[in-house]
């Protein structure tokens, strides 16, 4: 007689997430938070952070969004919008609530988002998945251009979720309808949306022609295809305009392309990709690394894949900071190239206890060296002139402090009711002369001249440089304060 035969238990769905590659993402995420923990340039310094503090708590307190400057003495009553106000709340009512270790908590989770949809993007195109976590892994090295409590982190996200609605669109699954409230969110979020726009446009351009010419193979999308992306690119620019400011922060991209030339040239994170420093080498790597993969195995490119690799390219050259931008858009690509390479893996038993182990390890580790509010404290103190602080506000009423530009934000938000000379908002000091006078100051060129345009009467300066030196040897100027980071002179006499 025939024994009866017994079914083969059914795998716990736990187990199945419980597997090496999750070990392997896991440890992928904790790299991320020493990256940014562990840095010799903390990331809760950057000092953007305080004056889109100051603008948030301008909206929460007034419910009315700034369409004026308040902060400055310099373009006091000028026309300004705020094109990043809906990202910072977020860091507002973290700050607010668990200060700067709330800060640093909403830029981790931005962080972590952003690195898991890098590797989200690499799988589902070269479904394999060591390509994908090895090119996310040089991702996360090439993404710590930018690894700060910025707003822009919520726009490298939104080019994730683009990214990942246009790649999916090529496997059958149509989500082209989140387009427009995607676009909806990104422009009140930040301004590189028209970063994406312009991939939507190439994207459709890309999928509207035939082209078969060498590794370069595409197939035109019929007719009433195209005339469904054209409407949703209709209906996606048309949501652009659902925002406080109107054609005005459409528009707002383009003057920082076209308008704005000191701000690529004083700000150092739209220099030139320096090949000396590490991210430079890693970047020239990942290209090298490209050409020779394609090279040995010659696979066929979409031409959307190459419009936007390209001109992804030429951005990370030509201004470090769209380094971020290379990470999210070459990842894919490169795990496509190195999937035939790895070849095959054969499979092996999973051990579900193991990997909730060492994942728990990995948990407990994060959790460990989470920093403490008293060491992030510390970081910004040592950056900003928090010793100053009392000095600065003993100072009379009517006093107009030059101040260094990477304190303007932190001043006003410590010292709300002392207007600063300028502050990280770039672009109002850009068009209004601000920057060209400071930049002469800081290199010590036609210092008096400019104090007594604006009738300086005092400045808040760090130690060292030809302009602290120079007033230093001034009859004119005088130490009032100092600490072993910061200089505070007073004009004798007052003007």
């Amino acid at each position: 007689m025939r024994s009866p035969m017994v079914p083969s238990p059914t795998p716990n769905p736990l187990s199945r997430l419980l597997i090496f590659p999750a070990v392997l993402i896991a440890a992928l995420m904790a790299v991320v938070f020493v990256l940014a923990a562990f840095n010799t340039d903390p990331p809760i310094t950057d000092p953007d952070v305080y004056w889109h503090l100051t603008n948030a708590r301008h909206l929460v307190t007034t419910h009315h969004f700034i369409r004026a400057d308040t902060d400055t003495f310099t373009v006091n009553g000028h026309p300004w919008i705020n094109f990043e106000w809906l990202s910072e709340l977020p860091y507002y009512y973290a700050f607010l609530h668990f200060g700067e270790r709330g800060l640093f908590a909403v830029m981790m989770l931005l962080a972590e988002a952003i690195i898991l949809g890098i590797f989200l993007l690499a799988w589902l195109r070269s479904h394999e998945i060591r390509a994908a976590l090895l090119t996310t892994w040089i991702a996360a090295l090439l993404a710590t251009v930018s690894l700060a409590p910025r707003t822009l982190l919520f726009g490298w996200l939104c080019l994730i979720a683009e990214l990942l609605i246009l790649w999916t669109y090529k496997e059958n699954k149509n989500y082209t309808w989140a387009l427009p409230p995607l676009f909806f969110l990104w422009i009140n979020l930040h301004g590189s949306w028209l970063i994406g726009f312009v991939f939507l446009l190439v994207f459709i351009a890309a999928n509207s022609i035939t082209v078969t010419w060498g590794s370069i193979a595409t197939t035109a999308w019929p007719r009433p295809e195209r005339n469904k992306w054209l409407l949703i690119t209709a209906l996606t620019f048309a949501a652009l305009f659902l925002n406080p400011y109107g054609w005005r922060l459409v528009a707002y991209p383009l003057d920082v392309a076209f308008q704005q030339k000191l701000t690529l040239l004083y700000v150092e994170e739209w220099a030139s990709l320096d090949f000396h420093l590490f991210r430079g080498k890693l970047m020239l790597a990942v290209l090298l690394g490209m050409a020779a993969l394609n090279l040995i195995r010659r696979r066929t490119w979409l031409l959307a894949d190459l419009l936007l690799a390209s001109i992804t390219i030429y951005a990370a050259l030509t201004y470090s900071r769209f380094l971020f931008l290379a990470a999210i858009v070459l990842s894919p690509l490169l795990a496509l190239d190195l999937k035939d390479l790895l070849g095959h893996q054969a499979a092996k038993p999973n051990k579900p206890l193991i990997n909730a182990a060492a994942i728990a390890i990995l948990i407990f580790g994060v959790a460990h060296l989470y920093p403490t509010q008293t060491r992030l404290h510390a970081q910004v103190a040592a950056v900003f002139p928090e010793a100053a602080l009392p000095a600065i506000r003993a100072l009379p009423p009517n006093a107009r402090i030059l101040n260094f530009y990477d304190w303007g934000g932190y001043l006003t938000w410590n010292i709300p009711t002392r207007p600063v000379f300028l502050d990280g908002r770039t672009d109002i000091f850009v068009h209004e002369g601000i920057m060209k006078d400071y930049a002469s100051v800081l290199n010590a060129n036609q210092v008096f001249e400019i104090l007594d345009r604006y009738r300086i009467t005092h400045v808040l300066f760090p130690r060292g440089g030809p302009f602290p030196y120079l007033l230093l040897h001034s009859p004119q100027w005088h130490l009032i304060y100092e600490d072993p980071q910061t200089q505070l002179f007073a004009r004798q006499p007052l003007p």
